[in-house]
């Protein structure tokens, strides 16, 4: 991204961190943990009227997994579920999460959700809570991958119509994309 840093980009009348968490809120989740790493003071600022729990990801150039194990150590220990919802990945649609969530509870969460569309998997994914141990010991740069893979006879893949489970901004292109998907977003699609 050079020196920007995406998750305080405008996004509507806010920033990009901003509309991930609205979005997971429309959806009822019900405990939201953020990580912060680069400039987290800032993104503080932005979060703080939002009902969150923040925390400062010492470890947070160590790679993606420290914030997901740091993440699931300050959710209580008897989460049903928890959901990886990657900050940066605006335009998942709230409907998709509210599908994940109904698929999670139908599934008497027991099973991984796992977002599918057109054949591929996206994000964000929902775990059940007995796997919180195998979630704490995930280590380096990578997601948890390894999980779905490990537990591939409980993942249930939902079929949703939602290109936004891929969709990510990792570049300034790909975040001027994302803003004009944005400005096209169907309100009805809530």
């Amino acid at each position: 991204m050079g020196g920007a840093n995406k998750l305080l980009l405008p996004w509507g009348s806010s920033t990009v961190i901003e509309g991930v968490i609205a979005g997971l809120i429309e959806c009822g989740i019900a405990d939201i943990v953020v990580p912060l790493g680069r400039d987290a003071e800032k993104v503080r600022q932005c979060l703080r009227n939002a009902p969150v729990r923040i925390f400062y990801n010492t470890l947070h150039e160590d790679g993606m997994s420290t914030s997901i194990v740091q993440g699931v150590k300050l959710l209580h220990e008897a989460s049903a579920g928890i959901m990886i919802a990657l900050p940066d990945m605006p335009v998942v649609r709230p409907s998709t999460l509210k599908t994940l969530c109904a698929e999670f509870r139908g599934h008497a969460g027991q099973s991984t959700i796992v977002p599918v569309h057109e054949g591929r998997q996206g994000n964000p994914v929902l775990f059940p809570g007995s796997l919180r141990n195998e979630l704490l010991l995930l280590d380096g740069d990578r997601g948890a991958k390894a999980l779905l893979d490990r537990h591939n006879d409980s993942v249930i893949h939902v079929p949703v119509d939602d290109p936004g489970i891929f969709l990510d901004i990792d570049t300034m292109e790909a975040y001027e994309e994302l803003r004009g998907l944005k400005n096209d977003e169907d309100p009805n699609d809530r």
